[in-house]
């Protein structure tokens, strides 16, 4: 067998300065049954501790003599955070050992440890032992001199478990003893190196002076290294870019544990809590100094999303959500959906302009946008439509003032009035005349210098607009938003005709 000679720390339960959390292992290998479960105890019993011939006993073997406590008849014995769990009653129980003689414990179960720990006593005075541990792959750790201690079962301090008596065994006379014996634990912590080892076999050697010393070891219990499946549980996030990742964690091995998360600043508690999305490590330390990794990827959904494309004419609104639009561009909105996660709408929106420029060229009225939509006004009559005219091109038989309202892309808007005159005349306003604010919301005032004689307003296909007009200053708070004409009349006769945006 190939040795490595490796120092562990082994120690009494009463040194050690963190946590003993401790569960039972399985084991095979007791030699000797020296637990009366019933009376008569040499029946159920094999040997003795010593020459005394005291043997241990069960609660139920007490009741019996109606006497003494008795070690718990199931077996199970709690220290603090640590159990250890005694061999059935009714089989080999304890590994006994005189002076000299060596014996092991075999698991079960092969498994990695941070720490063991032996349930026992010694006989006949302070015992001393020196124990070898036994890995699968065929290593040993040797504990190191000096040997360590198993107190007297009578008089030693420190017990896990005390006063659950004995009884001699030839004639089943109990001790009544409430103070004594004791059960002792002793620990080793296992180096970071071997506890990535699996272990087989644990032996053990007394190594007392005394030729009548023996001791006896009746429970072997272990912790579990820390592990990657350390994470209990974790949270991806409920939004795309959102803080609602946690990560919880629940590592075996021995305590107390410290943490240290891959975060900025880096966070130092067991659990993470409101994260965003990404890789996360934590380097989880234990009792012992040893160190695992851990890791977790957080995910969040894909982002809420949508595209779009709209077109509005000159003087209308795109509205997305709490956004409103009025120029051409391409515009991302965040909206909050119905699950409290945002989206982004993206728009593209072109703004449609029209060309409602016209001209009078001797008897012909022109537009000059080219490829649209025409119908002809008069402006005299309140922009009433002139039938069957809708051409690009207009030759009036009257003279009057003429106005064409122009369409492209389901946009129309209205070009100014045209005086137009048999005489061939090509008459323009004469007068200064303007409104503000335009675009307007409320109230519109008409700066002219003259008397007006009336105030005409029409929507771009020359339907009248019912609005309240006082002297200068027009209503237009009761109108929908989009574009109006303005005709207004002065005394002189003179007709001029304004666009006005209403927003």
């Amino acid at each position: 067998m190939k040795i490595s000679f490796i120092l562990p720390i082994f120690l009494a339960a009463s040194s050690l300065s963190y946590s003993q959390n401790h569960t039972p292992i399985a084991v095979t290998g007791y030699n000797y049954d020296v637990i009366a479960e019933t009376t008569p105890a040499v029946a159920t019993t094999d040997t003795t501790f010593g020459s005394d011939n005291y043997v241990l006993y069960n609660q139920n073997y007490g009741t019996q003599l109606n006497t003494g406590t008795g070690l718990p008849d199931n077996g199970l014995i709690t220290s603090g955070s640590s159990t250890y769990q005694l061999a059935p009653y009714t089989s080999k129980n304890c590994i006994l050992l005189s002076t000299g003689q060596m014996d092991s414990l075999e698991l079960t179960t092969p498994a990695s440890y941070s720490s063991l720990s032996f349930l026992g006593f010694s006989t006949e005075g302070d015992g001393s032992i020196l124990g070898i541990i036994e890995f699968t792959d065929g290593t040993v750790w040797i504990l190191p001199q000096p040997n360590p201690t198993v107190p007297n079962w009578m008089t030693g301090s420190g017990a896990v478990i005390s006063g659950f008596d004995r009884t001699y065994r030839p004639g089943d006379l109990a001790n009544h003893n409430t103070s004594a014996p004791h059960l002792f634990r002793i620990d080793v912590n296992l180096s970071c190196t071997d506890q990535a080892k699996l272990v087989r076999r644990v032996m053990i050697i007394n190594t007392t002076a005394s030729p009548t010393n023996r001791v006896a070891f009746f429970a072997l219990s272990g912790t579990p290294v820390v592990s990657s499946s350390s994470i209990l549980s974790h949270q991806d996030l409920n939004c795309n870019g959102d803080n609602s990742g946690s990560i919880q964690l629940t590592p075996s091995g021995l305590t107390p544990f410290s943490f240290s998360w891959n975060t900025t600043p880096p966070t130092n508690t067991q659990n993470l809590n409101s994260v965003g999305a990404g890789n996360y490590t934590c380097i989880i330390t234990d009792a012992t100094g040893c160190t695992t990794l851990v890791n977790q990827v957080l995910t969040e959904p894909a982002a809420i999303g949508s595209s779009q494309t709209a077109a509005i004419c000159n003087g209308e609104s795109f509205t997305v959500g709490s956004f409103t639009h009025t120029t051409s561009g391409t515009y991302n909105d965040t909206l909050t959906s119905f699950l409290g996660c945002d989206s982004v709408v993206t728009t593209v929106l072109t703004v449609n302009t029209i060309n409602n420029a016209a001209s009078i060229s001797g008897h012909q009225l022109s537009a000059t946008a080219n490829g649209a939509q025409y119908q002809w006004l008069n402006c005299n009559a309140g922009f009433a439509i002139i039938s069957g005219e809708t051409g690009q091109t207009f030759s009036p038989n009257t003279d009057g003032s003429y106005a064409v309202a122009v369409t492209v892309n389901n946009c129309t808007d209205t070009s100014s009035c045209l005086i137009y005159s048999t005489a061939g005349l090509e008459e323009t306003l004469k007068t200064t005349i303007s409104a503000s604010p335009n675009p307007v919301t409320d109230i519109l005032r008409i700066s002219v210098d003259g008397s007006i004689w009336t105030i005409e307003v029409s929507d771009v296909f020359g339907k009248a607009q019912r609005v309240t007009i006082s002297g200068k200053e027009i209503q237009m708070n009761t109108l929908p938003s989009g574009i109006y004409l303005v005709n207004v009349t002065l005394e002189s006769g003179e007709n001029n005709v304004l666009r006005i945006v209403k927003q």
